[in-house]
């Protein structure tokens, strides 16, 4: 009995599987991964998630480490 081929948008969609399968099995920090071809954003852009491109920092000092006296955390 032959086996009739899958669709190429279902192959596509294995292989998105089994690459984030990979990436989240790396160490380190989470990895965001994204996957579109051409044509998925020329039917909805919003496919590819442009907002991830931007990186985003933040700094925090806890100073409640130093009593909540933040001149102490200059001290050293």
């Amino acid at each position: 009995m032959a086996h009739s081929p899958l669709p190429l948008s279902r192959v596509t969609q294995i292989a998105r599987v089994l690459i984030n399968k990979k990436i989240a099995a790396l160490d380190g920090p989470l990895v965001l991964v994204q996957t579109a071809t051409t044509d998925e954003i020329r039917r909805d852009i919003e496919t590819y998630c442009l907002n991830w491109l931007v990186e985003e920092v933040s700094t925090s000092i806890n100073t409640a480490a130093a009593s909540g006296n933040a001149s102490l955390m200059m001290i050293g």
